[in-house]
């Protein structure tokens, strides 16, 4: 439970990342394409050509993470429900 939470932080912040922060993305990728191959290079450019919409679905998988863990957390066990 920890673990989701913990992920869907990590998710949210590199949701936002992707939505705000080109300049720091773009110096990001220039510094690990000179560390790695071209191939590398390739996938970078685009993943920041589709940083709106991966930004997007980063922000939604960790509030789906943090919704799970939270339901774990305090729901199930108001619930009845036994989850480990």
């Amino acid at each position: 439970m920890i673990t989701l939470a913990i992920i869907g932080i990590i998710a949210l912040l590199a949701g936002v990342l992707f939505l705000s922060g080109e300049k720091n993305l773009r110096s990001m990728s220039e510094r690990s394409s000179q560390t790695f191959n071209k191939v590398v290079g390739k996938i970078d450019e685009f993943v920041i050509s589709k940083r709106v919409g991966t930004g997007i679905c980063l922000i939604l998988s960790g509030l789906f993470l943090l919704f799970i863990a939270y339901w774990i957390y305090v729901m199930a066990p108001q619930a009845g429900m036994k989850v480990f």
